[in-house]
């Protein structure tokens, strides 16, 4: 059988807190499809200044969150490697109209610098929105100082930062700072902030952080028929993701999980890992001989650049006898 334990994050599993919270004995919660912000825990960790919002998949939330961000018939700019201008474009292109600025940036990292000179050749009179992924699609994380640098250079531009959020938990529990100092206190305008790859069933939040964002948000619902009959399901896995920081001992755990496997690897003659590792994902070139027998065993996404580069994902159910089950197949 072929063992998918390292292919995507999206494959993490449920969290036993919770599933509790399915528990068939316990009453069913009362839904809503008010796309009004729901009370949740989020209002707590940012001290009142946000507006929370939820959707059923990363897609939806990217797509709608740029919808009420982006002006009508404008662009964002992004890195070319951030999911927002690929796995997700077809959804974010139908429901928010926008379009993409793909910009080359090692490891997948913007800063106002390559942002400029993109805009100086480009030109700039159509992209209102900054969209930045933290982390990155490599794993990569940003500083709250490298944050706060793009968010000046967008303001002072009359443009907004859009913060692709959906593994937010890993990069907060690498920073090991409050979730506020890499979005609001850094000035990014809205965020996405996923679950489902850290132990939750469904669901995103969108957190916004500017009033006119916020209005927009509501309205742009309204318009395109978006109902949600699991908002209140989806903020209550997020409160008991952020009660006694269960996301960040699943999160840590994760990256760990990471790390060791980063470190095995480059015991196996012939194996180069390629990036740094800062979160749950690693990135290694693996000669032609083992990756055969890799693809026999193993479910994974391999690129071609041009030696194949092999992504493996760690989650909080990974094991120690996961990785050295893999490093026995290469070996």
């Amino acid at each position: 059988m072929i063992n998918s334990v390292f292919e995507d994050d999206d494959y993490a599993g449920i969290s036993p807190e919770i599933m509790a919270l399915c528990n068939p004995e316990e009453p069913v919660p009362e839904y809503t499809d008010s796309p009004e912000p729901q009370v949740s825990k989020f209002i707590i960790h940012f001290k009142g200044e946000v507006c929370p919002f939820f959707a059923e998949n990363r897609d939806l939330a990217l797509a709608s969150s740029l919808a009420a961000t982006a002006a009508p018939g404008s662009g964002f700019i992004c890195s070319e490697t951030s999911y927002v201008c690929n796995g997700g474009y077809e959804a974010v292109t139908q429901i928010s109209g926008c379009t993409a600025f793909r910009v080359s940036a090692r490891s997948g990292k913007l800063d106002p610098g390559i942002i400029a000179d993109y805009m100086s050749l480009h030109g700039s009179e159509k992209c209102s929105v900054i969209s930045i992924s933290q982390p990155t699609e490599t794993g990569t994380i940003y500083t709250p100082g490298e944050i706060r640098d793009i968010c000046k250079f967008a303001h002072e531009n009359d443009m907004y930062v859009h913060m692709d959020g959906s593994r937010l938990f890993f990069a907060t529990a690498r920073l090991l700072r409050p979730f506020r100092e890499q979005t609001l206190d850094a000035g990014v305008d809205i965020t996405t902030f996923g679950g489902i790859k850290n132990g939750m069933i469904t669901g995103e939040a969108v957190l916004i952080f500017r009033n006119e964002i916020a209005e927009r948000y509501t309205e742009s619902l309204i318009r395109s028929g978006i109902k949600s009959s699991e908002n209140h399901k989806i903020s209550l896995q997020f409160d008991c993701m952020l009660t006694d920081r269960l996301w960040r001992i699943n999160a840590t755990h994760a990256n760990e999980m990471a790390e060791i496997l980063a470190r095995e690897l480059l015991k196996v003659h012939g194996v180069k890992v390629i990036n740094e590792v800062e979160t749950n994902k690693v990135f290694a070139e693996i000669p032609p001989a083992l990756l055969i027998k890799l693809k026999e065993n193993f479910s994974l996404r391999i690129f071609e650049s041009p030696a194949p580069v092999v992504r493996f994902v760690t989650g909080f159910q990974t094991t120690l006898d996961d990785i050295l089950q893999l490093i026995k197949c290469l070996s």
